[in-house]
């Protein structure tokens, strides 16, 4: 299950409007991992355009598992995988230099519940068929719909 992000737009005052991502979003997995996305951009005194902080962690809150950070549109990421005693390490990755593999999706009739694309299904189709209330109302009803716990 994936929560969307905000969007915001930005540069008006200087012309050259941009979308940028705000806010958090989160994905819940069917193997109980909860990953907590928080965005950023670059604000009015500091920060960088399209930052992001990404963390991993079982659905029981306990230690943080992964932390990936970066810039979502393209450039360098940073990952990181801390251990009992720190950080094991640190790996830069860059989106633009790596080869993608092409997913491989189930089936949505095949899909559990709560698998993003048979969740987000009612939505995708009603933004297909031009419909905005039908996806903002199936939108809503994913959101306000609680999130269950599975233990890894």
């Amino acid at each position: 299950m994936i929560t969307l992000p905000k969007l915001k737009i930005e540069g008006l005052w200087y012309g050259a409007p941009y979308v940028e991502l705000d806010g958090t979003s989160y994905i819940q997995a069917s193997h109980g991992a909860v990953t907590t996305i928080k965005y950023s951009g670059k604000g009015w005194v500091s920060g960088k355009s399209h930052s992001f902080t990404a963390e991993v962690a079982p659905a029981t809150g306990a230690q943080v598992l992964y932390t990936i950070s970066g810039v979502w549109s393209g450039g360098e990421s940073s990952f990181v995988k801390p251990s009992k005693s720190g950080f094991e390490g640190q790996v830069f990755l860059n989106a633009d230099e790596n080869n993608t593999t092409p997913i491989q999706v189930a089936p949505i009739e095949q899909q559990q519940e709560y698998e993003s694309r048979r969740a987000w299904k009612a939505v995708a189709d009603g933004i297909r068929r031009g419909d905005f209330d039908a996806a903002s109302t199936a939108k809503s009803a994913l959101e306000v719909r609680p999130i269950l716990p599975v233990s890894l």
